[in-house]
């Protein structure tokens, strides 16, 4: 995380969250200030009674004395109760408005911060820090009313008794000093324990989402001891925190003990001089005490604020990110279209910290072309389909589609004509029908049975309790691997797209069945430029051209038996694959075998 110190800075981001709604914080501050106004007058009360009221033993006057405090605590509780009702409401208005405006951040950042940043830490943020940072708004009317306190009851001390006031004002400066020293040591600790916070999130969000893996690796015990490490430090760091904040109290309320043992000494001298009353000292004494819990109420609020700033670094971490690809100021629109052409040329790509992945590398793929690109893990195959979808920008080059530099293309235009899955299909937990309409949400019920029947899901969904309406369960658990990838290629379909890229996204089918899918998606994209990579060479008899990469650079290319006959790299991987030199016929329609499901319905 960026080193964000600048207290300054922060509080004008604060205020602008804080801004749509200084209507309602008006309204709670005019409130807080009249509850602020009323703990004022009971002392003077107080005062009368004792000087005025008790000498004379008059009972009517007593009468109104106790009604008199009555009364001004009954203002006092439901001004301050109204006001922080108010307050509460623009608090959650406020966390609100936050989380839209960081989850709408989070997603236009680009890839390279989502595989560098875990899940939960961007949960974390998105939840906990807002949180604090929203509660710390709960502190405004406190705020609020300890600095009309203080100022209230520093005016009435001075009215009773100027000299004893001397005695206070050192005081303020003392807190002052403490609140100098401890500044560094609070935001430290406190900055310590949230980042530890953040990496106990970050683990339970992957260990929870994968462990029923933990359990097939007998790996329960290694990773509890893990979360141990974790959350001992977070408590360790919470723990510290605590201690810095206690300390600071502890200090900051010593120095206040002492001034009250000065007032009440120099108070009483005053009396004996006659410079003061007994009831004006009870006043004076009741000023002081309510001057503590505003004092008091500043060391609770100041702790709390350099938990709030560190809240804020982490939260400004994300919203003052650039994305690494995004929409450059003269970005066109591309036109919706039923094929692309592809090309890259003289492409150089490294991910951060690593060595080049393609080097200078130049390919064209023709509109409508279907094409495989085949090498050994690592040689670029799935960097070229990022490339092509702008996940990432190359380095150096330029990556075409329809002759329009990706770069130039707005993001919305360039991601409609062109789909990529991957191997990892994420689906969400929603129905089945809600999920394929996230590709075309005013599909008709016709082309979303059609595309089931091309992936072969037309029996899932007759099997299924609810049918279109079940839910398929948190990322898709309640459908097998294959079931899934057959769900993502559906909702491609329905999308058509102008190049479609299929990065191992048929790897958990079966090789009959894959053979009989990828055939239906030609017959169903005829126009379409399709990129297909597997690790599987027996799919690429329906392709037009295969692409063979070693280490960033393209080693060879042409039809299968083209390849083969050269002897080359391809022909290499195909005997280690154990397949034999002539591709698999394509299946005729009328040929197809009926589709075996694997799937489960549970």
């Amino acid at each position: 995380m960026p080193n964000r110190s600048n207290a300054k800075q922060d509080l004008v981001w604060f205020a602008a969250q804080v801004k749509p709604l200084l209507r309602h914080q008006i309204l709670s501050i005019l409130l807080i200030a009249s509850s602020s106004l009323m703990f004022l007058l009971d002392p003077l009360v107080l005062k009368w009674m004792v000087d005025v009221v008790l000498p004379s033993r008059d009972g009517r006057l007593l009468t109104l004395a106790v009604v008199g405090l009555l009364i001004i605590y009954a203002c006092r509780l439901g001004l301050f109760s109204v006001g922080r009702i108010i307050n509460f409401r623009s608090i959650q208005q406020l966390a609100f408005g936050m989380r839209l405006q960081l989850l709408d951040k989070i997603n236009r950042l680009s890839a390279d911060f989502h595989e560098a940043m875990p899940i939960g830490e961007k949960l974390y943020r998105v939840e906990q820090d807002v949180d604090q940072v929203a509660q710390f708004g709960s502190f405004v009317p406190r705020l609020l009313q300890t600095l009309f306190n203080l100022l209230f009851v520093v005016l009435a001390m001075a009215l009773l008794n100027f000299r004893l006031l001397f005695v206070v004002v050192p005081l303020l400066l003392v807190g002052v000093c403490i609140a100098a020293r401890y500044q560094r040591r609070l935001r430290m600790s406190s900055e310590a324990a949230q980042e530890r916070g953040g990496l106990q999130s970050s683990f339970l969000q992957d260990h929870l989402a994968s462990v029923i893996q933990v359990q097939l690796l007998n790996r329960e015990s290694g990773q509890t001891d893990t979360f141990r490490e974790l959350a001992g430090a977070r408590m360790d760091a919470v723990n510290q925190r605590n201690r810095v904040e206690v300390f600071f109290g502890t200090w900051y309320m010593a120095a206040i003990a002492v001034g009250t043992l000065a007032v009440l000494g120099y108070g009483g001298q005053q009396v004996f001089a006659g410079a003061l009353s007994i009831g004006g000292l009870i006043a004076f004494y009741t000023y002081l005490a309510r001057l503590f819990d505003p004092l008091y109420s500043t060391v609770d609020i100041y702790a709390q604020f350099t938990r709030v700033q560190a809240s804020i670094s982490r939260i400004l971490d994300i919203t003052e990110r650039v994305p690494s690809v995004r929409d450059c100021a003269h970005a066109v629109t591309l036109p919706r279209q039923n094929t692309g052409a592809v090309r890259l040329i003289d492409v150089t790509f490294a991910y951060p910290m690593r060595p080049p992945v393609l080097s200078h590398l130049t390919l064209d793929i023709p509109a409508g072309e279907k094409i495989a690109l085949v090498g050994m893990s690592g040689s670029g195959k799935s960097t070229i389909a990022k490339l092509i979808a702008r996940l990432y920008d190359a380095q150096q080059g330029t990556v075409q589609v329809n002759g329009a530099d990706v770069q130039n293309a707005k993001l919305k235009s360039l991601r409609a004509n062109v789909c990529l899955l991957m191997q990892d299909t994420i689906l969400f937990d929603r129905s089945l029908n809600e999920n394929l309409l996230l590709a075309c949400p005013d599909a008709t019920n016709e082309q979303l049975q059609k595309a089931l029947e091309a992936v072969e899901l037309a029996d899932l969904v007759a099997r299924l309790p609810h049918g279109w309406y079940a839910r398929v369960g948190a990322r898709g658990s309640r459908l097998s691997g294959g079931e899934r990838q057959k769900v993502a290629l559906a909702r491609a379909l329905l999308q058509k797209p102008a190049v479609l890229l299929l990065d191992e996204a048929t790897s958990a089918l079966d090789a009959p069945s894959e053979q009989r899918i990828l055939h239906n998606l030609s017959q169903h994209l005829p126009s379409q430029t399709i990129v297909f990579i597997s690790h599987r060479i027996s799919s690429f008899y329906w392709v037009d051209q295969i692409v063979v990469l070693h280490q960033g650079v393209i080693q060879e290319q042409g039809t299968h038996n083209e390849l083969i006959g050269k002897g080359g790299m391809y022909a290499r991987l195909a005997r280690m694959g154990s397949l034999s030199d002539e591709p698999s016929a394509p299946p005729r329609e009328s040929a197809l075998p009926p589709p075996h499901l694997s799937m489960r319905a549970d």
